[in-house]
């Protein structure tokens, strides 16, 4: 009992973060998966996949923008056991579209790696006061629920010449209605092209676009996307990739 209020007081300090002089919480995320390294067993490491806003000093209430990709943490010393737990409440509400706080603003929490890059020296996990859910009326989790989260070309990836297909997730504020995805691509030249408003599918909830501008090897492409509904526009995620030449 006595760790359960222990829990909900610091949770509700964390929510209130924004109104106080300074905001304790490290991270704020919306939680795609969790992949845990190994899987059977007892997890040394663990892949915690996606859209983050970590703090950006370790005094005050800003938090950097919003990026999309994956945390990867090993077991600090002498924290195996809560940091294991805490790996298992991140793990079930992962993909729920349920946003959450961890880790804590005055301690070193890592960094979040692009899609494509290879999981290797992990993070010590930012053990704190636990993780904390949000209330989806809260500014912090409409922001990150109104996110569309750029899925393939996965950011940082080689993509071969020619033809690309640029695809992402809906966003997980699934009582908006109307909502469209726009997609928008431009090269190392300064050459750009914008979709009209696209639907997602119904069953993947995945909007998908393909651009008429070619890939051309060993050249950089920067792409966003971001919903709109009626008015209403949300924050765009930007990912980049680059052609792959096939000599």
């Amino acid at each position: 009992m006595r760790r359960t209020l222990l829990l909900a007081m610091a949770s509700l300090l964390a929510l209130a973060g924004s109104a106080r002089a300074s905001d304790p919480v490290g991270i704020y995320g919306l939680v795609e998966k969790v992949v845990l390294e190994p899987e059977q067993g007892k997890p040394e490491r663990a892949q915690v996949w996606g859209v983050f806003r970590l703090a950006k000093a370790r005094r005050g209430d800003e938090y950097q923008k919003p990026a999309y990709g994956y945390l990867y943490y090993a077991l600090p010393s002498g924290k195996e056991g809560d940091t294991r737990r805490e790996w298992a409440d991140l793990k079930e509400v992962a993909g729920t579209g349920q946003v959450i706080a961890f880790a804590g603003r005055y301690q070193e929490f890592g960094r979040v790696r692009k899609a494509a890059e290879k999981a290797e020296k992990a993070d010590p996990y930012p053990v704190a006061g636990g993780m904390h859910k949000l209330n989806a009326t809260s500014r912090m989790a409409k922001e990150l629920r109104s996110l569309a989260l750029p899925a393939e070309p996965s950011d940082g990836c080689d993509v071969p010449e020619g033809k690309v297909v640029l695809r992402a997730h809906g966003i997980a504020d699934k009582d908006r209605e109307e909502v469209r995805y726009v997609f928008e691509i431009s090269d190392d030249a300064g050459n750009s092209e914008m979709s009209k408003p696209l639907k997602a599918g119904e069953r993947a909830d995945v909007a998908s676009w393909t651009p008429k501008m070619a890939v051309k090897g060993d050249e950089e492409y920067t792409w966003r996307v971001w919903a709109v509904a009626g008015d209403w526009k949300g924050p765009a995620l930007t990912a980049t990739f680059r052609g792959k030449s096939a000599r």
